[in-house]
């Protein structure tokens, strides 16, 4: 895609004015990423609000997806991961026991969905075993 065409791009030079974007490249070209964030349970709730406002999912998925960030903000920053991920844990345990996710809930309507969709039994409980869920079926 196009720079010039890119929406991202376009959002950006809107906001910003010509004089004022920067995307910082390095030697092959590439942008480059930002540095992760230091893991804080603030940090973490908001990754988390955010996600769960727009996405649905299971415990282990989340857990996946935030130890991803945990080891590398804690490589980046050199803290512990063991510390992030007992704070991730923690975060979890809270939606858990606040009712804002249930594997099971979450498991059933995902079989509906996909079983809608024409997906045979071991479809379901393969898809349904890679988001962590087993035994349901």
């Amino acid at each position: 895609m196009s720079t010039l065409r890119n929406p991202i791009f376009l959002l950006c030079f809107r906001q910003l004015g010509p004089q004022r974007l920067e995307i910082t490249v390095d030697e092959n070209n590439q942008r480059k990423r930002r540095p992760p964030r230091k893991i804080s349970p603030r940090y973490l709730e908001r990754v988390v609000g955010h996600y769960l406002n727009r996405y649905t999912t299971t415990t282990t998925h989340l857990r996946r997806l935030l130890g991803n960030r945990v080891r590398r903000s804690a490589a980046h920053h050199d803290t512990s991961v063991a510390e992030g991920m007992a704070m991730v844990d923690e975060l979890i345990e809270k939606l858990v026991e606040r009712g804002y996710m249930d594997d099971e809930a979450w498991a059933r309507s995902r079989a509906h969905a996909l079983h809608r969709r024409g997906n045979g039994l071991r479809a379901i409980r393969s898809k349904l075993s890679a988001k962590g869920i087993r035994g349901v079926l």
